[in-house]
């Protein structure tokens, strides 16, 4: 709270901030800081000190956090959900940006006749294992989402070539396209993914995910389970 009284005036007394503190468990915890500035009562008011208040609002402040996560998340996978994909994209690219940066638009091929022939139930745990799979396969810096039905997004930043964003969606096609374990079966699953390249495609979460549809629907119409890159 060093320098805090700078802030301070006799119209304006009082500041209030909530920040992390660590107990003397170790533990770091939510509080709240209030400091009230005391002034002398001369024409021209002399600072004489201040009063402060610590208030622990840890349980407060959890809880808004997990109604943030929730309303941030898919309810089926935990992948971020569509607003919350396109809010984190824009503000990585507003950001101070080194590298490549590449959106991936992926849609699993077929999936209606998996839910056809098997049922929506089954084709849940489906959607499931795809998005434990895809979390399994990317940075931990990376945005992942599931923006409606059986499509997927991805973003990635920092890349140091195109090649590098190109070859984490083959991966990403061999992994889903070894299928789903099933009991001693596996079941046929594959992806189908399309790349844009920012800033080369677009600076903005809007035209890169257009352009990556773009590339989806071609490399879908090129015999589906690969990667196309956009070409304009």
């Amino acid at each position: 709270l060093l320098g805090l009284n700078k802030s301070l005036s006799p119209k304006n007394p009082v500041h209030r901030t909530r920040l992390q503190i660590e107990t003397i468990q170790k533990e770091l915890r939510w509080f709240e800081v209030t400091v009230k500035s005391l002034w002398s009562a001369d024409p021209i008011p002399r600072y004489l000190g201040c009063l402060g208040k610590l208030a622990d609002v840890n349980k407060e402040m959890h809880e808004k956090h997990l109604l943030k996560e929730k309303a941030d998340k898919d309810f089926l996978t935990g992948l971020y959900n569509r607003n919350a994909f396109q809010r984190l994209v824009t503000e990585r690219l507003r950001e101070e940006r080194k590298g490549i940066g590449a959106l991936f638009f992926a849609d699993l091929d077929d999936f209606k006749q998996i839910n056809d022939s098997r049922g929506h139930i089954f084709g849940d745990e489906v959607l499931k294992y795809t998005a434990v799979k895809m979390k399994g396969l990317f940075r931990s810096t990376d945005i992942v989402g599931r923006i409606g039905g059986d499509e997927f997004v991805v973003f990635l930043n920092n890349l140091q070539s195109e090649e590098d964003g190109a070859g984490k969606a083959r991966k990403l096609c061999r992994l889903l396209g070894r299928g789903y374990p099933l009991d001693k079966t596996i079941v046929p699953l594959s992806v189908s993914v399309g790349i844009a390249f920012c800033p080369k495609d677009g600076d903005d979460c809007e035209a890169l995910l257009l352009k990556a549809d773009r590339a989806l629907y071609q490399a879908k119409a090129d015999g589906k389970g690969r990667c196309i890159v956009y070409r304009g």
